[in-house]
């Protein structure tokens, strides 16, 4: 499942990986090499599925097969909390449509809730633009 994002930067997957190492606190050697660096490996693959990265590219990346990629989408999707989309609404902002708030604002670099007051107030258009 691909969150359609036109018109923005995408982040090459070695960019995603050295964000994803920055936030667990790991080595870029051990995201790839260690077991139990599971939980850092699994941001960065679908952050990279969320920029349409092919699961071969990405497990190419990670030095892994693409089964495996696939194994862990599958997963991540179908699992119940944070990385459940299903109920989701997309949402459009100056001509990129998003699959949700919470990944609009991340894109945009602000907060869901000054995403859904903007839209309660019409003004979708300059959310992020620091107006």
């Amino acid at each position: 499942m691909t969150i359609p994002v036109r018109n923005i930067y995408r982040p090459t997957l070695q960019e995603l990986a050295f964000s994803a190492c920055e936030l667990f606190r790991v080595s870029f050697k051990e995201l790839a090499d260690a077991k139990d660096r599971l939980k850092a490996r699994k941001t960065v693959i679908w952050n990279a599925t969320q920029y349409g990265y092919s699961s071969v590219e990405i497990g190419k990346f990670l030095v892994r097969d693409h089964t495996t990629i696939l194994h862990h989408i599958h997963k991540m999707t179908h699992k119940k909390g944070v990385y459940k989309l299903d109920n989701k609404k997309e949402i459009q902002i100056r001509g990129v449509t998003y699959h949700s708030t919470k990944f609009a604002a991340a894109a945009l670099g602000v907060r869901a809730n000054t995403i859904s007051v903007a839209k309660k107030n019409g003004s979708l258009d300059s959310v992020g633009l620091g107006i």
